[in-house]
């Protein structure tokens, strides 16, 4: 455990100890500024009759999933493929620390930064607060189920930097594989089998965010997170302990 620990120590520097750290928060703070002046502006306009509030689109604009989908491929481009480049992960493999630590201190140190980002948001909130009532329930639910799927794609992100020696490529496969996944949410609408379409259904990352989002707590979507952030970590292990005997 105490191996794990200094490992992600030495990862979150990464992230608050360099530039690229503070280019990624900046342009998500500067992106997810914009779409609070412009939910506020919209919702104050007496023009507009909104029969929803104001979280359902604070979590569900197209910046919401364009941040859902590029920023995890920038957060986790470089734990893998960065460290195999410079000479770092054989000097890493070599010392009493196992495969499973390795990415897993990674993935923590992903995910804690990616938090960090989202929960400086919630200021917007407590400025809001003292204008309009708001549902923190559905709040509060609406950043657990962005933080699950962000973890899917941190994970995601970690395979992807694990099968390359490029973090440029592994940015690249990263956001492929993340953009796939998300369009399988749209595919169960031109399918006929039921059978099929159920699984579709199961598996569609956006409608199970937007319950999240409506302050659904469904345990399904949750585990069905969880199960995604475990096997492609599962999948990061097994790759980086066949490539320790190559």
């Amino acid at each position: 455990m105490r191996n794990i620990f200094i490992l992600i120590n030495r990862e979150l520097k990464t992230y608050f100890y360099s530039i690229m750290g503070y280019v990624i928060l900046a342009m998500f703070l500067l992106i997810y500024g914009f779409v609070f002046w412009f939910l506020v502006n919209a919702f104050s306009n007496p023009q507009n009759n909104f029969n929803e509030p104001i979280t359902n689109f604070f979590f569900g604009t197209f910046y919401y999933w364009f941040i859902l989908i590029i920023v995890p491929p920038l957060l986790t481009m470089k734990t893998i493929a960065e460290e195999r480049k410079s000479g770092s992960l054989e000097l890493l493999m070599t010392a009493s620390v196992t495969e499973f630590q390795i990415i897993i201190s990674k993935f923590a140190a992903s995910f804690i930064f990616y938090v960090f980002m989202w929960l400086i948001t919630i200021y917007y909130f407590f400025l809001l607060s003292p204008h309009t009532a708001l549902d923190w329930n559905m709040i509060f639910v609406g950043y657990l189920g962005t933080f699950l799927v962000g973890g899917v794609f941190i994970s995601l992100g970690i395979f992807s930097s694990t099968i390359s020696r490029n973090q440029i490529v592994a940015a690249v496969i990263s956001f492929g594989l993340g953009l796939l996944i998300f369009s399988l949410s749209f595919i169960s609408y031109f399918i006929d089998f039921q059978s099929v379409k159920s699984v579709l259904e199961y598996i569609n990352i956006m409608d199970s965010t937007i319950k999240f989002s409506q302050g659904v707590l469904d345990t399904r979507p949750v585990v069905y997170f969880l199960s995604l952030i475990i096997f492609f970590n599962y999948l990061s292990v097994r790759i980086l302990d066949s490539q320790r005997w190559r």
